[in-house]
């Protein structure tokens, strides 16, 4: 990839890094977020912020970002399945399935 896609890939990195960020602080911060919480959450998160981190610093040429970019999405791909995040994967598959079952001439049996 040339510079100018790195870059781009860079930013919308760093976009989502410092929206994830300021979501989790919100989340710490309010009580009625904590409340509502889980350790699971909160793995979650952090783990997507690493993923997104270390996504950036290796675009950057930082050689141990990309060895720890690489454990971390191996995590990421073995936790997903079983965690609460697994809607951002199975969510595509459930709509088909729902609206081939179901959806036939947009009305629901």
């Amino acid at each position: 990839m040339g510079p100018p896609v790195n870059y781009m890939f860079m930013l919308f990195l760093g976009l989502g890094l410092l929206a994830g960020t300021l979501r989790t602080v919100r989340r710490f911060s309010r009580p009625e977020m904590r409340i509502i919480s889980s350790f699971d959450d909160y793995f979650s998160m952090v783990l997507v912020l690493l993923f997104l981190l270390t996504g950036m610093l290796a675009l950057m040429g930082i050689f141990w970002a990309i060895a720890v970019y690489f454990v971390i999405a191996a995590l990421f791909l073995a936790y997903e399945p079983l965690s609460k995040i697994r809607h951002y994967l199975y969510y595509p598959f459930g709509r088909y399935f729902f609206g081939a079952d179901f959806g036939r001439r947009g009305v629901l049996r």
